[in-house]
């Protein structure tokens, strides 16, 4: 069985990968992968697939379950008097990049479930992502593979469940998804502030009864700018036909 790309050293992990590296916190999920490194350029600014709730991108949550399985860095959080739900969160490493020829140099799913032992709950949940960006795009035509770029100011329109972020100062490209079953325009939203761009996707907002379970899923990739439309494009039509994995 190959090396997992995952080192686990109590709550804190670090992730490997050909050219790639990055720490992820257990106890602050919303910080996501950070202190990343990407052929050999420190993206200082880059907070990639964080998970939130609470009042605060940081605050620390007590983890109880925390490990490495494969490709997958899993962490569940037990319920508490505030948030009277489990969460569970994955991320998982996707297969080996292929030769830089457009395919992606990085992927990576997210995928976040709840519970409750409670008659009645209402969880929020949110995906958190931060990049500095020279262009912003998101998927127009999804037939076409065509791409369109957002205009500072602007609203997404209600099909942008693809978002393609041209990295600054990098040959690289970032790409973020929902899953179409999973995706609610209305809870897309994207701030820019000078080349700071800040992506978030509530991915729960319901209310859910005991013995309910929700999950939802969200990939991010890693791409050559040279080509990234047509790769965006690629994942996501990967992404859209691809079933819930069993061990979610």
């Amino acid at each position: 069985m190959p090396a997992s790309p995952w080192t686990l050293a109590g709550d804190k992990a670090i992730l490997k990968r050909p050219g790639i590296s990055a720490e992820l916190d257990l106890k602050r999920p919303g910080l996501g992968l950070h202190n990343l490194k990407v052929a050999g350029q420190c993206w200082e600014a880059a907070r990639l697939l964080g998970v939130t709730w609470g009042d605060a991108s940081d605050q620390p949550h007590a983890v109880s379950d925390g490990y490495v399985r494969g490709e997958d860095l899993i962490a569940t959080y037990a319920e508490e008097a505030r948030r009277p739900f489990a969460p569970q969160v994955y991320w998982r490493v996707g297969n080996p990049p292929p030769p830089a020829d457009g395919g992606a140099g990085l992927q990576i799913e997210l995928l976040v479930s709840v519970q409750t032992q409670v008659l009645d709950a209402e969880p929020r949940m949110t995906a958190l992502s931060a990049v500095r960006a020279s262009e912003f795009l998101y998927l127009e035509d999804e037939a076409a593979g065509r791409f369109a770029a957002l205009e500072p100011g602007t609203d997404l329109p209600p099909s942008a469940a693809c978002l393609l972020v041209r990295l600054a100062d990098s040959p690289l490209s970032y790409v973020e998804m929902v899953h179409p079953r999973d995706f609610n325009p209305g809870h897309l939203s994207v701030a820019q502030s000078g080349e700071n761009w800040t992506i978030r996707h509530t991915l729960i907002a319901c209310r859910m009864e005991k013995g309910v379970i929700i999950r939802v899923r969200l990939r991010g990739g890693i791409v050559p700018r040279s080509r990234d439309v047509d790769a965006a494009a690629g994942l996501y039509e990967a992404f859209s036909h691809a079933a819930l994995p069993l061990s979610a």
